[in-house]
């Protein structure tokens, strides 16, 4: 792992160069996919993948209307805004993952099924989010994992009880994916339809430094 740290940096800084250059142009795409919204993942014009989200697209495993997931709708609903309306939409799909469409491109991602998925953890867990981390009892954890030359890193640190800060950098690999590469949901989904396979195979690249972060 070691050897392999400084390629594993200049993939890292050069996936956050593109990310930032993508995101840009979400801005201008994304209010045309408007008019697709109720349209199936996979029946999309092929010129819309570059923007579409894999998981929350209408037929995808965290859709729940107008191709957002349930999370966010409510949210939104709560905050006094309709919870499909364009505005939701856009500010979902053009800002908050601005660039999710990446992973329509295999290359750029990390292929679970190929089954080389390495790990170093303090301690494992099946999920590291705040409340999984605050139900063990700790105030912090993290790892990184890494197949091949792609690698990713989460680490979560816990203020109190309505605080956290995390860091999260490089491919969306988890210590769980060594053993299964999909989750509750998904797995339902490919025991009906085992041609879903191929999407669930997409984990992107995240940077996502958050110092301070209610939950």
């Amino acid at each position: 792992m070691i050897m392999r740290l400084p390629i594993m940096l200049l993939m890292w800084a050069g996936m956050i160069v593109l990310k930032v250059l993508w995101i840009p142009t979400g801005w201008v795409a994304v209010p045309f996919l408007w008019k697709y919204r109720f349209t199936d993942y996979d029946d999309l014009p092929g010129w819309t993948r570059p923007w579409s989200n894999l998981e929350d697209w209408q037929g995808q495993p965290n859709h729940y209307a107008g191709s957002l997931p349930k999370w966010w709708v409510l949210r939104r609903k709560a905050e006094g805004f309709e919870g499909t309306d364009f505005r939701s939409f856009y500010r979902y799909h053009a800002f908050r993952n601005g660039a999710d469409g990446i992973r329509s491109y295999p290359l750029l991602n990390v292929n679970l099924y190929d089954g080389g998925i390495k790990f170093y953890s303090p301690h494992y867990m099946d999920r590291y989010e705040p409340y999984d981390i605050r139900r063990e009892g700790k105030r912090a954890a993290g790892y990184f994992a890494w197949q091949g030359w792609q690698a990713g890193m989460k680490w979560v640190f816990i203020y109190n009880s309505k605080y956290h800060a995390s860091i999260k950098l490089g491919w969306r690999l988890e210590p769980r994916h060594k053993y299964s590469p999909t989750n509750k949901q998904e797995q339902k989904l490919l025991d009906i339809d085992t041609r879903r396979m191929v999407l669930f195979t997409h984990r992107d690249f995240s940077s996502s430094p958050r110092p301070i972060r209610k939950g």
